[in-house]
């Protein structure tokens, strides 16, 4: 791994391995998204109004562009995570859930013994000197979430992790198209809710109940995955990234990219091109 980071992408998703060293502010992604402990200090996330630990014994299970943090304890100065960023589509193919889409009422994932072996034997090929093939990666990523979604919340023991939830408000639909189609500039809430027909506070309700987020975190996970795709390129400087993707300044990119996924993205492409 490279400055204790590592990323490997295919049809399951995303998976990341990455040292921690600061707070991450709010965030989302439009991911089923697991965060699991590997080692050094522990963490915690608020997800809505749950408190949700990171730590051998404990996981972190996020809905798709579900808002929440990441707090690290004052125990050690960072943390070494394991990050899952899965399509949930690929999800429901795997047969590790019948339910679609997928929804989990509780955050808090106790990790078992077999959570515990997948994760390092994936650890074990994304670390690796010699290259994995990709369907050894999804392999490994298909049962470690296999493990995942069978695995208690500590609140409920005995319910399933995944329910359906239904359909995104048509609304919320036209607010997004209008995000997409202004991304490197984020207009103001209320201008957002009279583009698409509603108050600013309707607005934002529509936002909570239905993604359990808000517009701007909303907005920012949108700018944070089309930096993330663009640094897949190494034609693209980071400086006309940053510009255009409505920063005022490289540095301020930079800064950004990492409150939002722990690691700067000069680390994340160059590790991204060594893989």
């Amino acid at each position: 791994m490279v400055d204790s980071f590592a990323v490997r992408e295919g049809p399951f998703g995303r998976a990341e391995v990455v040292q921690v060293q600061n707070h991450l502010v709010a965030h989302s992604h439009p991911h089923v998204h697991f965060t699991l402990w590997l080692k050094g200090g522990t963490a915690h996330a608020h997800v809505g109004t749950q408190r949700v630990e990171v730590s051998q014994h404990l996981a972190l299970a996020v809905n798709p562009h579900a808002s929440h943090d990441l707090r690290l304890d004052e125990s050690e100065p960072s943390t070494l995570l394991m990050n899952l960023y899965l399509n949930a589509e690929w999800v429901h193919n795997t047969g590790a859930s019948d339910a679609h889409p997928l929804f989990f009422p509780q955050c808090q994932i106790t990790v078992s013994d077999a959570i515990r072996s997948a994760s390092t034997i994936l650890l074990g090929h994304m670390s690796s000197p010699m290259e994995q093939e990709d369907l050894q990666i999804e392999t490994d990523v298909a049962q470690l979430v296999q493990s995942l979604m069978h695995a208690p919340s500590p609140s409920e023991a005995s319910s399933a992790v995944a329910l359906c939830r239904a359909a995104v408000d048509p609304r919320l639909h036209l607010a997004m198209a209008h995000m997409q189609a202004h991304l490197e500039h984020p207009t103001k809430a209320l201008n957002l809710a009279h583009q698409v027909g509603l108050s600013r506070s309707r607005l934002f309700e529509l936002f909570q109940s239905e993604l359990a987020t808000t517009p701007l975190v909303f907005w920012n996970a949108m700018r944070t995955e089309q930096a993330r795709s663009r640094l897949m390129s190494e034609s693209e400087s980071l400086s006309h990234m940053a510009f255009d993707l409505g920063f005022s300044s490289p540095g301020n990119f930079s800064r950004f990219f990492k409150d939002h996924l722990g690691v700067t993205p000069s680390i994340y492409r160059r590790v991204c091109h060594a893989t």
